[in-house]
């Protein structure tokens, strides 16, 4: 397709970057990217629009639900992923804090000239191997230690849970949860199934319309007479050695004029279980 170019995203981050009219209709887009400033009319950019909720105009992301802030009588909660990155930063300054484990050392009596003495001393010690020992001065010597008590990993498996709800796939739990079987993700994705076939019709539906018609039209093509559409792969289903025995007695019969085509793609989708589509209108002459 002719002068084809990806936007990047943050060109259209502006809450006035898409413009609409009083009744919502779309009227044109502000890019600003980079020092670049351009307008665009409605039909000089391809926008994938999913899950716009009360008349957005930018959509629903997949991926949103991770993203978004929620309110609670005025009070504000951070998004699932912030909650997810601030409990990594901190488990960083826990290890730090406590892997020693640290010290906390008493010298009882001591005047501040010799107490400061001490504290380089102590402060020159080495992070692991011999300590230093001095004989001139009692010394009580305390561990800092975690209180066991303190758990989080409840808190944190909640986090990650809804990591994963929210981007959809239970996958990663295959990998990472022990007891978590081949079979208890297959489950789970069944669940999601249905939003994944309807996020791919609607994929479909606009790369068809708005970007294969307009390359046929381009080209020279009635997109209409073409009948040009996406095929998400090949089902698992296909059956090779039923497709390689049928597939030249059709040739033939088509060769001789016994079989029209539309009888050929029917024998093709039912049998062979290709991913073809009908064909409603009539094939006479073939």
């Amino acid at each position: 397709m002719r002068f084809l170019k990806i936007l990047p995203l943050t060109g259209f981050d502006d809450p006035k970057a898409v413009i609409r009219d009083s009744a919502g209709d779309l009227q044109g887009y502000k890019y600003k990217f980079n020092g670049v400033q351009k307008e665009f009319k409605p039909e000089q950019v391809i926008h994938w629009k999913w899950g716009a909720v009360n008349f957005s105009a930018y959509g629903t992301g997949v991926l949103q639900v991770l993203l978004q802030e929620l309110s609670f009588n005025g009070e504000k909660r951070m998004s699932i992923l912030e909650m997810k990155a601030r409990i990594e930063t901190r488990m960083i300054d826990v290890f730090e804090k406590y892997a020693g484990p640290d010290e906390l050392w008493l010298f009882p009596g001591v005047s501040p000239d010799q107490l400061s003495k001490y504290q380089t001393l102590i402060k020159s010690k080495p992070k692991a191997g011999a300590r230093f020992v001095y004989d001139k001065a009692d010394a009580d010597i305390k561990t800092v230690q975690v209180d066991p008590r303190a758990r989080y990993e409840a808190y944190i498996e909640h986090i990650l849970n809804q990591v994963y709800l929210g981007g959809q796939t239970p996958l990663p739990k295959l990998f990472t949860t022990p007891g978590f079987t081949e079979a208890s993700a297959k489950a789970a994705i069944e669940i999601a199934e249905r939003k994944v076939m309807a996020l791919s019709r609607f994929i479909k539906r606009i790369v068809e319309r708005e970007i294969f018609t307009p390359a046929l039209e381009q080209a020279g093509f009635d997109p209409k007479e073409a009948e040009c559409r996406l095929e998400w792969g090949v089902p698992e289903v296909l059956d090779y050695e039923k497709l390689a025995a049928i597939l030249p007695y059709l040739v033939e019969l088509q060769l001789n004029a016994v079989i029209k085509t539309s009888e050929i793609r029917s024998i093709l989708r039912d049998v062979c279980k290709l991913p073809l589509e009908k064909i409603e209108k009539s094939e006479s002459g073939v």
